[in-house]
């Protein structure tokens, strides 16, 4: 499951060095993972975590900044678990370009409503070599 947003960086998020605030950046990301593991599990996602972050270059006022999220990997410990990763892209339409600017990793668990079972959730099989070599290195972080 692959789900996208686009936005146009405003001034008001910007940082003293005048450049977009990371933070607000982990927000746009985190609007992207919440719908993409929603859509895919089929039911309410409960956010567990955040990986490091690091900012790979830095995101300009007036930038288009694309951010596409991905289920990487799920697996069933106490409760289910979702990987959505994040990647933040800067757009530069007169230059017919792009460049990722950030990844974003969230980890968010599924919990049975009252009186329920626990949810099912479909397993994630890496589709390209690149894709299995970032899910080997989440479960190493993650002890998945």
């Amino acid at each position: 499951t692959r789900r996208e947003t686009m936005i146009i960086c405003q001034p008001q998020q910007r940082n003293t060095a005048g450049r977009m605030f990371g933070g607000y950046l982990m927000r746009c990301a985190y609007r992207c993972a919440f719908p993409t593991a929603y859509m895919f599990a089929g039911s309410f996602p409960h956010f567990v975590e955040v990986d490091e972050v690091t900012f790979l270059q830095p995101v300009e006022v007036g930038d288009i900044c694309e951010f596409s999220g991905q289920v990487m990997l799920t697996y069933t410990k106490v409760r289910p678990v979702l990987h959505v990763e994040v990647t933040a892209s800067v757009l530069k339409p007169d230059l017919k370009s792009s460049m990722i600017t950030n990844v974003f990793n969230f980890v968010f668990e599924l919990r049975p409503k009252v009186g329920q079972a626990l949810p099912v959730i479909k397993r994630v099989f890496p589709n390209a070599e690149a894709v299995a070599a970032r899910v080997v290195h989440i479960m190493e972080r993650h002890d998945a």
